[in-house]
C-alpha cells in the first residue's frame, strides 16, 4: 500500500480577483514521480508554490505528511524542497559548499553533520569535485545540480522542480534530468512541473492542468496517446507520439518504443 505524502483537498487560490487554482484535488504518494503539465497560465507554478507554503490556499487545504501548510510551514519546508527555473536566483553562497550548507545552518544542524550532508549531497548530484568553486563559474546545468544538492542537504522527502530545465541548454537539461531520475530511483518523491512533454514522459504519472483545474491524469502512455486532447488544450505532442499516430501505431511513447514497433 502506497503511503500518502501530499494530499490536496479542494484547493483554490486567487491573485486578487483572478482565480488561478480552482478546487484542485490530488494525492501524491511517498516515493512517487509525478509530472504536472499544462499550457502557460494553466496554474502549474501556482500549484507548485502551494506545496511547500510559499503560497497558502485561498480555500481548501494542502497536507504534507499530515501537516497543514497553513499551520506549520517551517516543518513543511523541511519535507518539501523546491528548485526553480533560474539557477542564478537560487544561489546564496560565494562557494559551492557554502551554498549547499546554507539550509542546514539555518536549521541549527551540528557543523560536523553539516559537513557530512554537504559532501553527501554534492556527491549524489555529481558535483563534489566542484565544492570549492564559485557557483558563478559553473554552467546552468551545474548550478541547478548545486541547487538540488542544497535541497538534499535539508533532508527533504520531496523535491518540486518548477520548470527547472526551462533556461538550460540541451546538455544542462540532460544533466538535471539524469539527476532527477537517480534521486527517484533512491526513493525520493519527485514532482516535475514542466512544459517539455518528453520530460513528463519519464514520470510514472502525469497530471494535466488547464484553466486552474486538473483536467486529466494517468500514465504517460495514456495521456500522450490522446493527441487531439493535448492539442485542444494547447500542448505540444511528443514527436514520437505524433509519428506513431500517423503510422497508426499504438502504445508508443519513446523513440525505443517506436523503433521496436517498426522492426516488427
Amino acid at each position: 500500500m502506497v503511503t500518502l505524502l501530499i494530499e490536496i483537498k479542494d484547493l483554490s487560490y486567487k491573485y486578487e480577483e483572478r482565480l488561478a487554482l480552482d478546487e484542485i484535488n490530488l494525492t501524491i504518494g511517498d516515493g512517487e514521480f509525478i509530472a504536472i503539465i499544462g499550457a502557460n497560465g494553466s496554474g502549474k507554478s501556482t500549484l507548485a508554490k502551494n506545496l511547500n507554503g510559499l503560497l497558502t490556499p485561498t480555500e481548501g487545504r494542502v497536507l504534507v505528511d499530515g501537516i497543514d501548510t497553513t499551520v506549520d510551514v517551517w516543518t513543511v519546508r523541511t519535507k518539501v524542497g523546491m528548485v526553480f527555473q533560474n539557477p542564478d536566483n537560487q544561489i546564496v553562497g560565494a562557494i559551492v559548499e557554502d551554498d549547499v550548507a546554507f539550509g542546514p545552518e539555518n536549521l541549527g544542524v551540528d557543523p560536523i553533520e553539516i559537513r557530512r550532508r554537504v559532501d553527501e549531497a554534492l556527491s549524489t548530484v555529481g558535483m563534489l569535485e566542484y565544492k570549492t568553486f564559485s557557483p558563478y563559474k559553473l554552467s546552468g546545468g551545474q548550478k541547478q545540480r548545486v541547487a538540488i544538492a542544497g535541497v538534499l542537504a535539508m533532508q527533504t522527502k520531496c523535491i518540486v522542480f518548477d520548470e527547472a530545465t526551462a533556461m538550460l541548454d540541451p546538455r544542462g537539461r540532460s544533466e538535471v534530468l539524469s539527476t532527477i531520475e537517480q534521486l527517484h530511483a533512491k526513493g525520493m518523491t519527485i514532482i516535475l512541473i514542466t512544459h517539455f512533454m518528453e520530460e513528463a514522459a519519464r514520470a510514472s504519472r502525469v497530471a494535466v492542468m488547464s484553466g486552474g483545474k486538473i483536467v486529466r491524469q494517468g500514465s504517460p502512455l495514456k495521456i500522450f496517446s490522446d493527441v487531439k486532447f493535448l492539442e485542444r488544450i494547447g500542448l505540444e505532442v511528443p514527436m514520437t507520439v505524433q509519428l506513431a499516430a500517423r503510422l497508426r501505431l499504438k502504445n508508443v511513447l519513446t523513440v525505443d518504443d517506436l523503433v521496436g514497433r517498426l522492426r516488427r
